[in-house]
């Protein structure tokens, strides 16, 4: 859950006030259930565990027409503090990755040579395309922050 908590804690920062209709919008719209295992349906739980921990607070319930209210969300000071947390913890701290990779790369010499070769040409052409794919993340993240503010 803390990856969620983070990430449902950074957006509603950096959105506030905002619905948890598009907090959702916003995770799905970064793929955020394939990178931080954020789950969408598991965003509004999130938010109400939030909220009932002081980390969040509901501005207001509205409903319009036959829709389904949506409650507006901003961060507390307790919340902002935990995200400050979070944040630290993750770019201080080194956690270990559980990849497959590492228990294939065992039985590496199970594969003749010209596939292990080639297994390993196309492997480190998808490190290279998500270290591509982070270092546009990283030159983009200053202006996605300033959408919100």
């Amino acid at each position: 859950m803390s990856t969620t908590r983070m990430m449902i804690l950074g957006l509603v920062s950096w959105m506030q006030p905002v619905h948890g209709y598009d907090v959702r919008r916003e995770l799905l719209s970064w793929n955020a259930d394939k990178w931080a295992n954020v789950q969408p349906g598991s965003i509004y739980h999130a938010l109400r565990k939030l909220t009932e921990e002081g980390l969040l607070s509901e501005v207001t319930t509205e409903q319009v027409g036959s829709r389904p209210a949506r409650t507006t969300y901003e961060i507390t000071p307790k919340g902002q503090d935990e995200l400050d947390n979070l944040l630290r913890g993750y770019w201080w701290e080194m956690k270990p990755v559980s990849d497959p990779f590492f228990a294939a790369l065992a039985f590496l010499p199970a594969l003749s040579r010209e596939e292990a070769a080639a297994a390993l040409r196309n492997r480190a052409a998808q490190l290279r395309a998500a270290n591509d794919g982070v270092e546009v993340a990283a030159e983009k993240g200053g202006s996605a922050r300033s959408r919100y503010t």
